[in-house]
């Protein structure tokens, strides 16, 4: 029997040991069908070394209460949180010590870089802190991501998971996080892209013509609800942006145009 392995961890938990380690990383999941006869890589995309996968949370409403059951949002009304001190002003003493001991030319390259810290954090004060309050934690959810009539919800628990996910950004919760929308072989039935008669792993080894049609149709509509998390992160402010512009993610499919011989 086919068995993948992999070989250390995920890019996920990579950032975590080395941005945030106080800040474990999210690993949620959409699709329940997810085959798990056939390794570890097919059935998990985060792993914290090899052989050590680490299940997605599938429920929303579980999600909800490991993340903000007993969590309470900072005070973006404390002042403690702006910019108020001058760097300038804590290191005067040493600064006119310094320029005591240079000659003419290093004492006029040390006044200009003195002067530009200067006028930048003039600016910098002239702007009122800033305090989005994009950490409002709401009414919490309780889907289990239960299917209705034998078919997932595939569009509104992405839509929950991605809602949680950006709160969790927003609430300095976590700084990383993986989505597994489908598993890499499963049978996600895709029941909103027309045409789809069957689970997607069985839609990939069909020989009908437009089976390669289909399979492109369930990429696409898979990256639609990538395209989701993005609209949600950018509608959340951030600083003097959003939460878009300070975000980086790598979205892959594992999925090929096929070429039969």
């Amino acid at each position: 029997m086919y068995s993948s392995k992999f070989g250390g961890p995920s890019i996920d938990q990579l950032l975590v040991n080395d941005l945030s380690a106080d800040k474990p990383a999210l690993v949620l999941g959409v699709s329940k069908r997810v085959v798990n006869s056939e390794g570890p890589t097919l059935n998990f995309i985060s792993h914290r070394g090899p052989d050590n996968p680490i299940a997605p949370e599938h429920s929303p409403a579980a999600l909800f209460t490991r993340l903000f059951g007993s969590f309470t949002p900072p005070d973006t009304n404390d002042p403690r949180a702006a910019l108020r001190v001058s760097v300038l002003d804590a290191v005067s003493e040493e600064t006119a010590r310094l320029k005591s001991r240079l000659g003419l030319n290093d004492k006029q390259r040390l006044e200009a870089h003195l002067t530009a810290i200067s006028e930048l954090r003039t600016r910098i004060l002239a702007q009122p802190p800033v305090a989005t309050g994009s950490c409002q934690i709401g009414v919490g959810s309780s889907d289990e991501n239960q299917d209705v009539d034998g078919f997932e919800r595939l569009r509104e628990v992405n839509g929950l998971m991605s809602d949680l996910l950006v709160l969790s950004f927003a609430c300095e919760i976590t700084r990383s996080a993986s989505v597994m929308f489908t598993g890499s072989v499963g049978g996600t039935f895709f029941n909103e892209v027309p045409g789809v008669t069957s689970g997607h792993h069985d839609i990939t080894h069909s020989g009908t013509p437009d089976a390669q049609d289909i399979v492109h149709a369930t990429t696409v509509y898979t990256m639609d609800r990538f395209n989701d998390l993005l609209v949600r992160l950018k509608d959340t402010p951030e600083g003097g942006g959003n939460l878009l512009d300070q975000s980086l993610f790598l979205a892959t499919i594992p999925m090929a145009t096929a070429v039969l011989a």
